[in-house]
């Protein structure tokens, strides 16, 4: 399996449905603490300053950023060694000396689900790395392969 494993084009839909839940989970925890300190005469200015700045992240996010991460992204299994390559803005690469893994676990968060995707969680004895999300079948036969060769 040491061909080039892609991400689906839902995993980007996945992306940007997680950041739409963050951005309104952020706006109401702004609105909470805007309620209870609404008196303070900064308060408002503050509000919408943070206000801006979600949705000129959320944007910048949907638009430009999740793309390019979802082009950016890439993974694959060669030899003895799970090797993820991720990042836009930082540039992160994977590696997994399948020696170390201590479990493979395949995982569907709520949104993941929705989209008929699926996530593999790769456990070593410092960390734990999700790789995905992939089409269930893809993500299935990713974990199986990894604990084969890890025997």
């Amino acid at each position: 399996m040491s061909d080039p494993i892609a991400l689906p084009g839902r995993a980007l839909a996945a992306w940007r449905a997680e950041a739409v839940l963050a951005a309104l989970a952020l706006g109401a925890i702004a609105f909470v603490v805007g309620w209870v300190w609404l008196d303070h005469p900064c308060m408002r200015l503050a509000l919408l300053a943070g206000a801006v700045l979600i949705l000129v992240w959320l944007v910048l996010d949907l638009l430009v950023l999740l793309p390019r991460r979802h082009a950016a992204w890439s993974a694959r299994v060669d030899g003895t060694v799970l090797e993820v390559a991720e990042g836009v803005l930082v540039v992160r690469r994977l590696l997994v000396p399948l020696g170390q893994v201590l479990y493979v676990d395949v995982r569907q968060g709520p949104v993941v689900r929705m989209l008929g995707l699926s996530r593999v969680r790769v456990g070593t004895l410092g960390s734990a790395h999700d790789v995905g999300p992939f089409a269930p079948e893809v993500a299935d036969a990713l974990a199986r392969h990894l604990a084969e060769v890890k025997g």
